[in-house]
């Protein structure tokens, strides 16, 4: 029993700090994503978002306690929770087709804004990027009581940076609460580092590779390996590394990657579609979108930064299946360690299957590629990345209060954990939820991970309350306390 009781303890504390904005993607020009289990991370292909109108470039704000869903976009219109357009977030200055333009950072010092990129490169012709800022306590379309947000009318699409490329990637600032956003200059060997500031985003410093590039689709920066992967999607460019410090927001050390270029094909779309670096940064996976011949025949590639003469080695070889026009595009690290990759069909549009590095850590082919790891039951049509989780202030108090992110119903929510207590949890029948302070407007809420109402209930001036979840699913919910004094939300476990 004391071992029970530990483990419980232990799997409470665990889940009070979970970082679950990397559980939902919103990805598809259907209405498809994927959901990994909030407890197991266990993926499963759901019908849950509006049909997003584009190729790539897709974000979406998940709050990091909770889970639960805020607002997604793609970048040309912002979607609240409700899945309906935000009244003002339609018109954004995303292009049609661009790799990455819908990042989602939260505004630093702020507990409800959020600066929306949007984007409208597309290779070989360069872009534009911009800053738009949803403001979660705008009613949108909810009310001034539950608002569910909306994009500043003031702020919206404020040019940063021209002359973009389709990639950038953002990188927290190790001290303080800021971000760094890092830009290839198309056309140019140039990288722009812009710092994110809670007063718009403003140019930081320049850094030359010496490597001209006039068609770019990825960069991507792993914390643990202090480093920047920058490629090209022409195939006879190198793939290139390079230092960047965190702290300073400099960029420093260019390095080819051994055995890049792979070849001499100078047509766009020959080269690397996308990057992605493995959790403990020991590798580098490279997507090859086609080969000159066949046509398509997408590669997986793998360098391994502890060896760095070793040359970049195939672990997933397309060219060898009897559907030569499948190819590699987006990759995305999952919550359970995987990075999981769209493996397209060139000739049918086809995208509903999504592949799946299952061991990325390891060397060589013991990475073990299942190519066939979700099927997103429909065909896509046009997607070719995955949705890139917000960034978070996690640690900004407001008047000594933890700052949380906006819920899924649209207020902002503080943790206060005076307001109510849940007992037992875990709890496998009856749970009771005793208020400290009753007030005449107090609802009681439930929801599952996924943003559903399971219960809700007028418990006005009662101190205790209970309620019978034993004909519920295992698995993590949210009780929320509403009143005329605030909000407060608590998990609880049913086991």
């Amino acid at each position: 029993m004391k071992n029970k009781l530990l483990f419980s303890l232990i799997f409470i504390a665990n889940i009070s700090f979970a970082q679950l904005e990397n559980n939902t993607w919103y990805f598809s020009p259907t209405t498809k994503g994927i959901v990994f289990d909030f407890v197991t991370n266990t993926p499963t292909v759901a019908t849950c978002h509006t049909a997003l109108s584009d190729l790539h470039g897709c974000g979406i704000a998940s709050n990091p306690a909770t889970g639960a869903v805020m607002f997604y976009t793609d970048a040309q219109s912002v979607y609240d929770v409700g899945n309906f357009q935000m009244p003002n977030g339609s018109g954004l200055s995303g292009g049609s087709s661009c790799a990455e333009k819908g990042m989602i950072i939260q505004v630093p010092d702020s507990c409800y804004k959020y600066y929306v990129i949007s984007n409208d490169a597309n290779s070989p012709t360069m872009g534009s990027l911009y800053y738009n800022i949803v403001d979660m306590k705008l009613p949108g379309n909810g009310s001034l009581s539950i608002p569910r947000g909306d994009v500043e009318v003031a702020t919206k699409n404020t040019v940063f940076m021209d002359s973009s490329t389709e990639c950038y990637t953002v990188v927290p600032n190790n001290i303080g609460h800021n971000y760094w956003l890092i830009a290839p200059v198309n056309g140019t060997s140039n990288i722009n580092v812009y710092s994110i500031t809670s007063s718009g985003i403003v140019f930081a410093n320049r850094f030359n590779t010496g490597h001209v590039f006039n068609s770019s689709m990825s960069i991507k920066y792993s914390k643990n390996a202090g480093k920047v992967a920058y490629t090209s999607v022409v195939e006879n460019d190198p793939a290139l590394l390079m230092n960047f410090n965190s702290v300073t927001g400099v960029l420093s050390a260019t390095s080819v990657i051994t055995g890049t270029p792979v070849g001499s094909c100078t047509n766009i779309y020959n080269g690397w579609h996308d990057v992605e670096f493995s959790p403990d940064g020991t590798k580098l996976y490279l997507s090859k979108y086609r080969m000159f011949s066949p046509a398509s025949a997408g590669r997986i590639y793998q360098y391994d930064l502890s060896a760095p003469s070793t040359p970049v080695t195939v672990v997933f070889d397309n060219a060898a299946s009897t559907d030569i026009y499948k190819t590699i595009t987006g990759f995305q690290t999952g919550p359970d360690g995987k990075i999981y990759f769209i493996y397209f069909n060139t000739i049918t549009s086809d995208d509903r299957t999504i592949g799946a590095i299952n061991s990325p850590n390891l060397a060589g082919t013991t990475c073990n590629i299942n190519p066939s790891a979700l099927d997103l039951g429909v065909a896509q049509g046009t997607n070719a990345r995955f949705s890139k989780p917000a960034f978070f202030n996690k640690d900004i108090y407001v008047n000594n209060v933890p700052c949380a992110p906006i819920s899924h119903e649209g207020i902002n929510e503080y943790n206060t954990p005076s307001d109510f207590t849940i007992y037992p949890n875990p709890t496998s029948t009856i749970v009771t939820i005793s208020i400290n302070n009753p007030s005449p407007k107090s609802i009681i809420t439930i929801t599952n991970i996924i943003g559903e109402i399971i219960y809700k209930e007028d418990i006005s001036m009662k101190n205790n309350y209970s309620i019978d979840l034993s004909k519920q699913s295992k698995g993590i919910y949210f009780v929320t306390l509403q009143s005329d004094k605030g909000r407060s939300t608590k998990k609880i476990v049913v086991e």
